[in-house]
């Protein structure tokens, strides 16, 4: 993904939207996005963008507060890979590069995990047999935040993280990492600290080792529904994977993506690490 503007600024003022203007989005835009969703599809995914008035009343997916959105950007997932966790991170790592992007143009978005409750905007996105939608998010111009638009941040906690201390841990998850220990990645995991997530759980949790930061999720029960099994907690990983990457990237710490093959626990299901490659002194 190239982003013609710091990941670091666009990643600050990133806000879910939830309520639209009535200005649509531009046919420049509207390519610029178009582009962007055919570079980032994956063997196991592709993206889509449709016009669609969202009509008065009418629910969206799972999370239906939604208001005067006529345009969306559509995730869609081979059907076979809806309990694959590998499947879930790579898409979220993906379709949160769009949404950066949309931010980066000065349009607002807002992850929704589910589908259309519309048979005629299914219609317009034109499934293959073996795909579902699993994403959705509308694409627009956010109007003022009022009482709606308030409500609904307090009801998904949109306002809140978690402090770092919970999320960020060195050598075991009984040592919380310190800010100094982090060293030129502090700025990189303030970042991951502001990805948004599903009901802001933030069910990130990354150990630093010696010249690793390794990636875990916490467990939690997936959705009975098969309709819902989408992965949401490893989509919300591949979120956090992709904030830090668009922003170790920006700073020049160069490292590579890899995975180990010892790691076992209980608590926490292992992602992934990332292996820094600078020359940086690291004691600890």
């Amino acid at each position: 993904m190239i982003f013609n503007t710091s990941p670091t600024d666009i990643i600050k003022i990133r806000r879910s939207v939830r309520t639209y203007t009535k200005k649509a989005v531009e046919q420049e835009k509207k390519g610029i996005m178009r582009e962007v969703l055919d570079n980032l599809r994956g063997q196991y995914f592709r993206f889509d963008l449709i016009d669609f008035q969202l009509e008065e009343g009418m629910k969206l997916g799972t999370y239906g507060m939604i208001k005067g959105a006529s345009t969306f950007i559509i995730g869609i997932l081979n059907k076979e890979l809806m309990d694959d966790y590998d499947a879930a991170v790579e898409f979220g790592y993906a379709f949160e590069g769009i949404i950066l992007k949309a931010t980066e143009l000065g349009l607002g978005t807002c992850w929704l995990g589910g589908t259309f409750n519309s048979k005629d905007a299914m219609k317009m996105i034109a499934l293959k047999d073996n795909e579902q939608v699993v994403m959705v998010s509308p694409i627009g111009y956010g109007g003022n935040i009022r009482g709606f638009e308030k409500l609904t941040r307090k009801l998904s906690k949109a306002d809140q993280r978690k402090p770092w201390k919970e999320l960020f841990f060195h050598k075991d998850f009984n040592t919380p990492l310190s800010i100094k220990e982090a060293g030129p990645y502090a700025d990189v995991l303030h970042m991951v600290r502001l990805a948004p997530s599903a009901s802001n759980k933030q069910p990130w949790r990354i150990l630093k080792s010696h010249k690793t930061y390794d990636f875990y999720n916490v467990n939690m029960p997936t959705p009975s529904n098969k309709k819902q099994k989408f992965m949401m907690s490893f989509n919300d990983m591949g979120i956090a994977k992709a904030h830090f990457d668009y922003v170790a990237n920006e700073k020049g710490l160069k490292g590579q993506w890899l995975k180990k093959d010892d790691i076992k626990d209980e608590s926490f299901t292992y992602v992934g690490s990332w292996e820094w490659h600078n020359e940086v002194e690291d004691t600890h």
